[in-house]
């Protein structure tokens, strides 16, 4: 068998959702399938005229594309196992219990679920944008009735690794080929989403956290799960309680249930070639742990990671027997100690929108009509920064003197400012006695002279080019805060 390493960078941010449906709110998976590279590869390679190459490169687990996770120094790191639990006053900071091991703790714990390690215990957490959307309807040109979703998003500019294993090496340049380059993956990558770039990193391979023989002195077999397990039985039933014989264990061996760790959930898949919905798969979650109660044929497996359960192809079924991060690292039997040491990895949300400005300040000058756009869109940015600091410090100051005032008034209040030309019509269209809407009809019982006096004392301190928008802010601030 042989692995081919490879980088993949996020030129775009990258929808990947964790669920099939199309309602709701779906968080974005917080790593990239194996199934999405071997999209790539079979979206031009998939050919049943060559059935033997078809069925090698995309069925039969010949070729295992694995999963893509975080990079860190050119590393690539792991789900924490779920046999991991920290003490629920402290936090997730360095201290962690192996579950295996606990005897009687003296304060409560909780397990770890989220994030990632590094083989040097190391941890990092993968944050996500979140973006609103709406649906278009030509037609009418705006946006479609009852049509708004949002997205989660892997961020771009984030590197990600993974390895594609290979059983015949005539295949490795087919692959390498089809894999190298830019393309899109994930939901909407027709529009904004999903563009990347994967490059080959030749005579590169990533660590394996795999170590050998007993864990602990004891002859018990750690199966950490790297990537989603997923098992059928017999009848050819997905099932979710593997046997001895799906993890390639011999039978004077036993499943510790007791000590062992798992997650489960539905796992739903599209075929893009079809454009059909697969059926839906049970599986393990990567991160798992599962206890054997070994002998010693069976801890002669612990010697290098294996590969077990169905769908391989896409990168499930990779384990790793007896891992380094499953052994305590102390003189506690049941403690090990994370390494608080930062891992140079940027996958932070606001440091990602920071840096992308830091980026665009130090560009080249800007010349003639780039230049006046950019002072153009630099001063608009700071005069609504300006009138917001001031609605908000009016809002504080006076919540209590408009209780009463409806969402609704502030609504006309907001449109009449929206349809004005300038603040010299906005003034007599608002404070007009004669016309003015705070003194006519049934608003002027609800405008007393002092909200009116309030309201024109905050219009008048402002800038004469910020009156609109500012009325435009205040109103809409206070149609939500009285709602």
């Amino acid at each position: 068998m042989k692995k081919l390493t490879f980088r993949c960078t996020l030129l775009s941010d990258l929808v990947i959702s964790s669920s099939g449906a199309t309602e709701g709110f779906k968080q974005s998976l917080d790593y990239i399938p194996g199934a999405k590279f071997l999209g790539i590869v079979a979206k031009d390679r998939y050919d049943m005229e060559q059935a033997q190459q078809t069925l090698d490169l995309f069925h039969n687990g010949c070729v295992r594309f694995g999963d893509a996770h975080p990079l860190v120094n050119g590393k690539i790191t792991y789900r924490p196992p779920l046999s991991w639990y920290y003490p629920k006053s402290n936090g997730y900071q360095d201290q962690i219990y192996l579950y295996h091991l606990i005897g009687d703790p003296e304060e409560q714990l909780v397990q770890v679920r989220r994030g990632y390690i590094t083989e040097q215990l190391e941890k990092l957490f993968v944050d996500q944008t979140f973006s609103l959307k709406s649906a278009y309807d030509a037609e009418k040109r705006r946006a479609k009735d009852k049509q708004i979703f949002g997205y989660s998003s892997l961020i771009k500019d984030s590197q990600w690794g993974f390895e594609v294993e290979i059983e015949d090496n005539q295949y490795e340049d087919f692959i390498i080929n089809s894999l190298t380059g830019k393309h899109r993956i994930g939901k909407s990558s027709s529009a904004q989403y999903g563009l990347i770039q994967i490059d080959y990193l030749k005579d590169v391979a990533y660590s394996d956290a795999s170590s050998e023989g007993e864990n602990e002195e004891q002859k018990r077999l750690f199966i950490y799960a790297a990537s989603n397990l997923c098992f059928y039985d017999k009848l050819g039933n997905n099932t979710l309680e593997p046997t001895l014989e799906d993890l390639h264990l011999p039978k004077d061996a036993s499943i510790n249930w007791k000590l062992s760790q798992i997650r489960t959930r539905k796992y739903p898949t599209w075929n893009k070639k079809r454009n059909s919905r697969n059926a839906d798969r049970y599986v393990i979650e990567k991160g798992s742990v599962l206890v054997v109660d070994a002998t010693d044929s069976s801890l002669n497996l612990a010697q290098s990671s294996a590969v077990i359960g169905s769908h391989r192809a896409e990168g499930m079924g990779r384990v790793l027997l007896n891992p380094v991060f499953l052994k305590n690292n102390q003189g506690k039997p049941d403690l090990i100690l994370l390494n608080n040491n930062e891992p140079s990895i940027n996958l932070s949300a606001d440091e990602v929108r920071q840096d992308r400005w830091k980026a665009a300040q130090d560009t080249k000058p800007l010349e003639g009509i780039n230049k006046r756009i950019w002072d153009y869109l630099q001063a608009k940015s700071a005069n609504q920064v300006s009138v917001d600091a001031k609605v908000n410090a009016f809002i504080n100051d006076n919540n209590l003197l408009y209780e009463g005032v409806t969402s609704s008034q502030w609504g006309q209040i907001r449109n009449i400012s929206r349809n004005t030309a300038n603040s010299t019509t906005l003034n007599t269209m608002l404070f007009g006695e004669d016309v003015g809407f705070l003194y006519k009809g049934k608003s002027r019982h609800i405008w007393t002279p002092k909200r009116v006096d309030k309201l024109y004392q905050f219009v008048h301190a402002l800038e004469q080019e910020q009156r609109q928008i500012g009325i435009i802010r205040l109103a809409t601030e206070l149609s939500k805060y009285y709602q």
